[in-house]
């Protein structure tokens, strides 16, 4: 029999999989932005611009600084495991709608500039996780959302233009994306745990109704023989008097 902190060691790095790939290319490409001193920003979204929706592709592997890198990175690592961890049986199909549709959004809705980062597949991830597991009212999954929540709490205001250089629209999408995406698959992966019924409990419900029943005939036989009405008849006396 195979530990059970093994057993859940293996399953954590398997979740962790993707998003560590994911975050090895986003840290290839900024050290080949230093090392040739050039800046890959240009790839970036530029909305409502053809040029522009590469971005949609390019946009998450882009980072202005380390810092912003480094945020993301951790950020990132840790929503993504979570999605894979406890949504596995549709973890990649969430990751990919979150990717594509937070990108087309930033593309669509923002202002004009050069968006980058992977800040709007973030905010998705986050979404996503804190709403599933009040949709899907599993013990399990409402701890995490509040886990996820408590732990990214600061990420709300992120949705809100309070620094121009910060590209809240992508995190708005981001967010909305995770929250249409919570309510469309509330019906897949894992639901509320239903507890099977104790076969003992189950006997003893039927001898309660059977006992139950069978007292509630006898009363009602007894209530109908008490409601029975009495005739006389009445039969004229001829005897001579």
């Amino acid at each position: 029999m195979q530990n059970p902190v093994k057993e859940l060691r293996s399953a954590v790095l398997r979740s962790a999989i993707l998003p560590l790939l994911f975050l090895a290319v986003c840290w290839i490409v900024f050290g080949l932005e230093i090392y040739f001193h050039e800046s890959f920003s240009e790839y970036g979204i530029q909305p409502r611009s053809w040029k522009g929706l590469r971005g949609v592709v390019f946009m998450p592997f882009l980072h202005g600084d380390v810092q912003h890198l480094l945020n993301n990175s951790f950020a990132f690592l840790m929503l993504g495991t979570m999605l894979f961890f406890f949504y596995r049986e549709i973890a990649l199909t969430v990751f990919m709608w979150v990717f594509f549709m937070s990108g087309i959004w930033t593309w669509s809705l923002a202002r004009s500039g050069v968006h980058i980062g992977a800040s709007a597949i973030i905010y998705g991830l986050f979404s996503f996780l804190a709403l599933s597991g009040l949709i899907r009212r599993n013990k399990n999954l409402m701890a995490l959302t509040f886990l996820v929540i408590f732990a990214h709490q600061g990420m709300v205001w992120g949705v809100l233009p309070t620094q121009p250089n910060i590209s809240w629209e992508g995190h708005l999408s981001g967010l909305l994306a995770g929250i249409v995406l919570a309510i469309y698959f509330r019906k897949e992966g894992p639901q509320r745990e239903v507890f099977p019924v104790d076969d003992d409990d189950t006997r003893n419900e039927l001898r309660f109704g059977k006992y139950y029943w069978d007292e509630k005939k006898r009363e009602e036989e007894a209530r109908k023989k008490m409601e029975q009405e009495i005739i006389y008849h009445y039969k004229e006396d001829k005897s001579p008097e």
